[in-house]
Formats: structure tokens, sequence, C-alpha cells
């Protein structure tokens, strides 16, 4: 993550989504029951449409 944030292209977030892809792969979570949880927490706590990203040091 950290090199898409230094380095924000579409490859860097090829790559960000590839690894995230072969963590669920691992855990073998299923990917629609993934997207239904993400649905509703966007739906209980918002989206991330205002692009903050806050950073934790």
């Amino acid at each position: 993550m950290s090199e898409f944030l230094e380095n924000s292209t579409e490859e860097e977030l090829a790559d960000t989504l590839e690894v995230l892809e072969a963590i669920w792969t691992f855990k073998n979570i299923d990917q629609e029951i993934l997207r239904k949880i993400q649905n509703q927490r966007a739906t209980d706590r918002g989206h991330f449409t205002k692009r903050v990203i806050l950073n934790q040091s």
C-alpha cells in the first residue's frame, strides 16, 4: 500500500489488488460474501468518497 501512496499509478493499484486477491484466496473467503460485507459496511459507516487517507504513524 505504501508503494501506491508514493506512486499512485494504475500499475501500483493493480499490484495492490493482486495482493488482496491472493489474501482472500489463501484465506478461502468467497468474493461475493466479501462484496456483501463491503456494501453493508459502506451503508453503515459511509463510503470513502472524499478520498481522505488517514496516515497513522
